[in-house]
């Protein structure tokens, strides 16, 4: 390159070669500024990637230029940091194909590794030649430095600006803030965006705006540093004590700027003044105090003491106590045998220490009486030295009292402990407070200490029956004090320490304290034998609901109580018909005193037991029975109610003379024995006579014709060949029972297996032949009662076919009705007396339609048709039929419809279950209630709801709400018309349709059903 000798440009040449002269003139350019640059200086010809360097290489890479002459554009890149070199490549790129300047600042590799910063700045040349780059590198590692540890230090600036708590701000010197931290912004009420560039006079009254401005005017002046006490008024109209510190600085370009720091001292002040106010209160408090206090060196004794404490010590005066030492206040020794002079010393010693100390010491009055007192030292400070306050209080009644609570305590605990019942306390955290030793037996643990302080969820109610895990948060023994109210639960179990558990019932009810809930005290018990108590009764109960015997429960007066489907089968009358009534209604004319009789015997303790009489069923006929009744008691023996267990014996009656007649035969012709067997060959009656071992002797045709066995097969046999397997077994050992007493066994529960297998129901009737008290044979008569057996079941087929007969006169009936009503005006009377003829039949006609179609319910003969339907259309026109009902009542009707609801079931029977819940809905309802229906989806279902505000149904009844003839008793007086059948009716449909149907119901505010049922109908 040569050096440039001229910068002017020659005259008279043409386009072409005033062209040439500038690139010369631009090369000879680059090599003035290269040799004359502390930069280094570069030519890049981008068509082959060279690049021609002078200039500064070896103080800006690290190469000498011999080294770095070999370097080219790809060579180059490599040398630019990793992170930086794709934006590099792009930059330059841009710059060519935009014919723009390329400038950018990126780390460079030099020779020895290391990395400086090189500000890199080129332009493009583009002739007839090509295209080149002219440009100039430089080391900025430096500014770059400083740049970062200047954004460091304001970065550091603001972050403890932003966390000083103190109102921090900065103004120019036109009074304008330039900066503020965040404990300003939030001291003015106000975002930096709405105050930055603002004055006090844009925010605050004019009058302090101006005081404002002049203090900050003056340390602008003055260039001193100004301290001002003031008043502020905040954002939120508070009235603050301030202390604003304003200094003055000058920036780096000269210009001073205010920097003010603003202290509130509103608590401080406040403290100063309630400081002045307690030293008033504490010398009020030190003369006024019911507790005696003193104040004393250490060492030298008493410097003054209080009125209280001159009264508690028995001095005259101030003086008089003063004189005393404190040892000589105290006797010789204190309760635990140390010298009250050297444990005073050391009371003292630990006060001065530790600034204070509490205990309890005997003290001596002047007059040497002594009293137990709580004592407490506090280290003060009077006039630059230390000495010691000592407030005594006598605590000989709390000394009293304390006694008296641990002998409340000592009775309570020996009260804890006597009870049955496993008690214990639990704080707010569910940790043991106390246990009585019922709990510790109960659960298997030794000592209280195991649990004391221990969480008692986790301890005894951790897991479910079943041994999953039961969250505390579902723990319903922390309702009591969650809830503020007790809990009574007896369907969950109880954990023993050695693992198992039992069944529990346990009541927890909040513990409180000054009106606030502290805790809860949980009593519990081990339910295992009541449960199988429970168990036996339910079983016990299930054999009264199925035995053919009539067993009637009644209240002391014979009022029925209880009936029985036996007690149906035998006296004709349903249980809802029974219920109510008293038991006379079953005595024949005449016979009403001989129950009367039977109720007085059996309140005066007496029972009675298979009294044979004759009592009279629903149709008039009058039938034997054999009857046992007996005293129901309560747990202490009293008599409560009686019961009545009552057998038709009019088969046995019958069997019994024929029995009579052929006894009597045998009677008269016991020389001839072939008489008498051929009376018993001839009989009727399976006869079977066998030995007391047992081993049968003999058996009738008749016999053989009902088991299909031939009396040689059986001959030496035991009777038990019968067996089904099917009989009770409790029955057999009552019969040998009376059997061996000498009594004659008669049942109907006999169910019986003949030589082919097949069963029969048998009525059996067994005399014992006795001689001289010793049974010497007996003979047992059975009957094949299957067929009655039958009978039975066609008793419920014959409600089917009288409500059919009903049908057609209670048609007339109405239809008659109307006629009447036809024909002329009524008079009022005759116009009431037709109204309740008209209700009585329509209430007939509806417990006909309920009686037909449960009839047919259990008969199997309701199909189910399914057609698929839109819902809201059936809702509708059960809307439109009970209206008028509901107006008449006065009842609002509110119906909550999906109208996108399409079902697929029966209809008619859909339509039948919802008429049958709205008209209770309407009728148990007192005037002027609502009826609400709402239907929604869930899950592939649909629920339909019919809620009322009427009576509602007894907690205690509600599980009887689906049974046949069942009728809630608040109901009873207020709506007497009603069969019970509805509900039984409805949730036999609900079932017959796949569904489901519940019931939620609160008494005197109303009952909610819902049935839900599937959207489509369930696979077959």
């Amino acid at each position: 390159m040569q050096e440039n000798q001229s910068s002017q440009i020659p005259d008279g040449l043409n386009d072409e070669q005033n062209l040439g002269w500038k690139s010369q003139h631009a090369a000879e350019l680059f090599d003035l500024v290269s040799r004359n640059s502390n930069q280094l200086v570069y030519e890049y010809t981008p068509e082959t990637g060279r690049i021609l360097w002078t200039g500064a290489i070896l103080e800006v890479t690290g190469y000498t230029p011999d080294e770095f002459a070999a370097i080219d554009i790809n060579e180059w890149e490599r040398h630019i940091h990793p992170d930086e070199r794709v934006n590099a490549d792009k930059a330059l790129k841009e710059a060519q194909e935009k014919r723009r300047k390329f400038h950018m600042t990126y780390r460079f590799q030099r020779k020895d590794g290391s990395y400086v910063h090189i500000d890199d700045e080129g332009i493009f040349i583009f002739s007839e030649d090509g295209v080149r780059m002219v440009g100039t590198m430089k080391d900025v590692s430096e500014r770059v430095r400083l740049e970062q540890e200047a954004n460091a230090s304001k970065d550091f600036l603001s972050s403890v600006l932003g966390n000083v708590t103190d109102p921090i701000f900065v103004k120019d010197d036109q009074h304008r803030w330039i900066m503020l931290n965040e404990a300003f912004c939030t001291f003015m009420g106000r975002s930096q965006e709405e105050l930055i560039g603002k004055s006090d006079y844009d925010f605050f009254p004019k009058e302090q705006a101006k005081v404002f401005w002049e203090k900050d005017a003056e340390v602008f002046r003055t260039e001193k540093e100004n301290t001002n006490e003031e008043l502020f008024t905040d954002a939120k109209g508070v009235v603050h004590t301030i202390v604003t510190k304003k200094t003055i600085f000058t920036d780096s370009e000269g210009k001073k700027i205010l920097v003010g720091i603003i202290r509130d001292i509103t608590d401080r002040k406040e403290a100063e003044k309630n400081l002045i106010t307690s030293q008033t209160k504490y010398k009020a408090i030190y003369e006024e105090s019911s507790d005696a206090i003193m104040l004393l060196v250490p060492g030298k004794g008493f410097i003054s003491g209080n009125p209280a404490a001159i009264a508690l010590f028995g001095c005259k005066n101030e003086q008089e106590f003063t004189s005393f030492a404190p040892d000589q206040l105290s006797p010789e020794t204190q309760p635990d045998g140390m010298a009250s002079g050297i444990k005073s010393q050391q009371m003292m010693a630990i006060a001065m220490e530790k600034g204070s100390h509490l205990f309890e010491w005997r003290h001596k009055r002047a007059d040497g009486k002594e009293f137990p007192a709580i004592v407490l030292l506090t280290r003060i400070e009077v006039e630059g030295k230390l000495i010691l306050q000592a407030t005594v209080r006598d605590i000989t009644e709390n000394k009293k009292m304390a006694e008296e609570l641990a002998k409340k305590q000592e009775q309570l605990r020996l009260l804890l402990d006597s009870t049955a019942e496993a008690i214990y306390g639990i704080d707010l955290k569910g940790e043991c407070t106390f246990c009585n030793a019922a709990l510790l037996k109960m659960m298997g643990y030794a000592h209280q200490d195991e649990l004391l302080g221990k969480n008692m969820h986790a301890m005894i109610h951790h897991s479910h029956a079943d041994g999953t895990p039961f969250p505390a948060e579902q723990c319903r023994i922390f309702l009591a004090f969650r809830n503020g109210e007790g809990t009574h639960v007896n369907d969950e179990v109880l954990w023993r320490k050695d693992g198992t558990s039992f069944p529990a019932e346990y009541w927890s009810y909040p513990q409180r304290k000054d009106g606030k809930v502290i805790g809860s005290v949980v009593t519990f018990m081990d339910i295992t034998e009541r449960e199988k108590a429970e168990e036996e009764l339910k079983r016990l109960a299930a054999i009264i609901a199925s035995s053919d015997d009539a067993i009637i429960g009644k209240t002391l007066d014979g009022t029925i109580v209880d009936w029985n489907p036996g007690a149906e089968k035998t006296y004709g009358y349903t249980a809802g018909e029974a219920l109510g009534q008293n038991i006379t209604m079953l005595a024949p004319e005449g016979r009403q005193e001989e129950i009367r009789t039977l109720l007085q015997r059996i309140r005066d303790g007496d029972s009675v037991r298979q009294l044979e009489t004759i009592r009279r069923r629903k149709d008039g006929r009058e039938i034997p029975v054999s009857l046992s009744v007996f005293p129901i008691t309560d747990e202490e023996k009293k008599i409560i109610g009686i019961a009545t267990i009552a057998h038709d014996i009019s088969a046995l009656k019958q069997s019994e003379e024929e029995l009579k007649n052929t006894k009597a035969r045998l009677e008269e012709e016991v020389i001839n024995t072939r008489k008498f067997l051929q009376a018993v060959e001839n009989s009727s009656i399976a006869t079977i006579i066998a030995s007391p071992e047992p081993s049968i002797i003999y058996v009738n045709p008749a016999w053989e014709k009902l088991t299909g066995y031939h009396k040689e097969e059986v001959i030496g046999k035991n009777p038990r060949l019968l067996q089904s397997g099917q009989t009770p077994k409790t029955l057999y050992p009552q019969m040998w029972n009376a059997i061996l007493q000498g009594h004659e066994f008669l049942t109907e529960d006999i169910i019986n297996r003949r030589k082919d297998g097949t069963e029969f129901n048998a009525e059996l009737r067994v005399y014992p032949l006795m001689d001289h008290g010793t049974v010497q044979y007996f003979i047992g008569m059975q009957t094949d009662i299957t067929l009655r057996k039958r009978v039975d079941k066609a008793k419920s087929e014959f409600v089917s076919l009288a409500s059919h007969q009903l049908r057609t006169p209670l048609t007339a009936f109405r239809w008659g009705l109307g006629v009447l009503r036809k024909t002329g005006p009524l008079n009022p009377k005759q116009e009431e007396i037709a109204e309740d003829i008209q209700k009585a039949a329509a209430h007939m006609a509806e417990s006909i339609d309920v009686m037909l179609q449960l009839s047919r319910l259990e008969a199997g003969k309701v199909q189910v048709k399914s057609t698929s339907f839109r819902l809201s259309d059936v809702i509708n026109e059960l809307c439109t039929i009970f209206h008028p009902q509901a107006k008449l009542h006065n009842h609002s009707c509110n119906f909550q419809m999906d109208e996108n609801i399409t079902l697929t079931t029966d209809s008619a029977l859909l339509r039948e279950i919802l008429s049958n819940l709205i008209t209770n809905a309407i009728k148990y309802s007192p005037d002027g209630g609502t009826i609400t229906l709402t239907t929604k989806i869930a899950d592939k279902s649909v629920q339909i709801s019919v809620s009322d505000t009427g009576y509602g149904i007894p907690h205690d009844q509600q599980e009887k709400i689906f049974s046949k003839f069942f009728r809630a008793t608040n109901v009873l007086g207020k709506i007497p018309d009603g069969t019970g059948l509805g509900l039984y009716l409805v949730h036999s449909l609900v079932e017959l349709l796949g569904g489901t149907i519940s019931m939620v119901s609160v008494e005197n505010q109303g009952s909610t059903f819902t049935v839900t049922l599937p959207l489509s109908p369930p696979s077959p």
